[in-house]
């Protein structure tokens, strides 16, 4: 391939940025995640260009969602992968069935899948994951977020780093990206539905970001670009501000002491009292500014008060302390069951998704009465809640436990962001996942 000259303002961005990365240590590999648009295909070729030697790999998702259209892209980019001698990767997901069984929109049923596959992908070959985010994705992030209700954190827009993902491109825009495949003439292929505006990220694409700057100020989207820099700073320090003041706070495992909160600037208040609830729920999704409005209105209120929070949480004062606890009747009442033999699964009541390899007939679900292990030690059976009480799990939280069964037959017990008990006599090769979804 002729060689390209590489001190174009788009290069020298992209290369500031790999130098600003924490987690991009010399050598260390890189999969690009290449969908075969401008922004993917723009990514690749600038690392292809870079002078420091890195193994190098790209993986495509075929969402199953386009017919014809999708089969194109995936050709495509077999053809330049194989032209630039790029090892790639295909993973074909299914989007729609995992938007039935969780209920999410198409479009974040995709990113998740399609993160869930880069994240594995990428842990075989201890790489990190490299996606073509680019300034025009944050603006039009921030203005979303803005529209439905948000905080500093909703301006903050995309991080250009955050667990074992980069975005090298958040300082360029698409323009300069399709000048620079033009000047190049280098081949991508347009996804037809980011011409409808059936979404409503499309709509602000296509119809709000183009008034804005037509009509205001042609450097809107670098402005806000700019904006969500600053407020990414920014609250990256209130954060550990927060963080501090929270540790002053805590009395126990699930309460804050409310004198010594109450020292604090409100600014730090709510956060401390936002990452205490998002800490004890165990997600930040849907955890928003009106729980935590809630939760410090009993600051100042009786001893005795209470509000509920999501995720079947209950925040009450009891004399001097700010308690958090799991709503016993709504978490006692959770009943699912979902078969590992379609691949993985995502189980809304616990924010969580389960994968077993083989599935052996295993099934997701809440405890039952009658459900047994096996214990090697003692060469017979113990029953679940008995397990359970051993460990000092409260009665009022054992909704919140996952078992993976055969019938009632347990094999493994997940609580707490861990597994608790894991044993599969008679299926030794078996291997089962369990991971907490998180708002990526």
């Amino acid at each position: 391939m002729e060689p390209k000259p590489k001190h174009t303002p788009i290069f020298l961005k992209f290369s500031r940025a790999l130098l600003a990365s924490r987690g991009l240590e010399p050598g260390r590999p890189v999969l690009v995640g290449l969908s075969g648009g401008a922004d993917s295909v723009c990514l690749l070729r600038l690392f292809l260009e870079s002078a420091e030697t890195r193994p190098l790999s790209a993986l495509h998702c075929d969402h199953g969602l386009r017919g014809a259209e999708s089969g194109r892209d995936a050709a495509f980019c077999a053809r330049l992968c194989a032209e630039l001698g790029v090892p790639l990767e295909t993973a074909k997901l299914d989007v729609l069935n995992f938007v039935k069984e969780s209920k999410l929109s198409v479009e974040e049923a995709a990113r998740i899948l399609r993160l869930k596959a880069l994240r594995a992908a990428a842990r075989e070959k201890g790489a990190l994951v490299a996606l073509a985010h680019n300034m025009n994705d944050v603006a039009e992030t921030v203005l979303f977020n803005m529209a439905r209700g948000c905080g500093m954190a909703g301006l903050c827009g995309i991080s250009p780093e955050k667990d074992g993902v980069i975005r090298p491109l958040l300082g360029v825009s698409r323009a300069e990206i399709e000048e620079y495949l033009a000047e190049r003439n280098y081949d991508y292929v347009t996804d037809s539905t980011n011409l409808q505006n059936d979404y409503t990220r499309n709509k602000i694409r296509n119809l709000i970001l183009p008034l804005i700057s037509g009509e205001l100020n042609p450097r809107a989207v670098s402005h806000i670009s700019r904006l969500a820099a600053g407020m990414r700073e920014e609250n990256g320090f209130l954060d550990a501000l927060a963080e501090e003041a929270l540790e002053n706070c805590v009395f126990g495992e699930n309460a804050l002491d409310i004198d010594r909160l109450k020292t604090y600037h409100n600014v730090l208040r709510r956060r401390a009292v936002l990452k205490f609830i998002q800490n004890f729920a165990g997600t930040a999704k849907d955890i928003a500014a009106n729980h935590v409005d809630s939760a410090l209105g009993l600051l100042y209120g009786n001893s005795g008060g209470r509000v509920s929070l999501p995720y079947s949480v209950t925040a009450r004062r009891e004399f001097g302390r700010l308690l958090l606890e799991k709503t016993p009747s709504a978490r006692g009442s959770l009943d699912f069951a979902y078969d590992l033999s379609g691949g993985p699964v995502f189980i809304k009541e616990l924010n969580l998704t389960a994968a077993a390899r083989p599935p052996r007939g295993l099934v997701a679900r809440n405890p039952r009465r009658g459900d047994r292990i096996f214990f090697r030690s003692i060469n017979g059976h113990k029953s679940v809640k008995k397990l359970l009480i051993e460990k000092k799990i409260p009665e009022r939280e054992r909704g919140g436990v996952l078992i993976i069964a055969s019938g009632s037959e347990v094999f493994m017990i997940y609580y707490g962001g861990t597994a608790i008990y894991s044993d599969f006599p008679g299926f030794s090769d078996t291997r089962v996942k369990v991971e907490r979804e998180e708002n990526q």
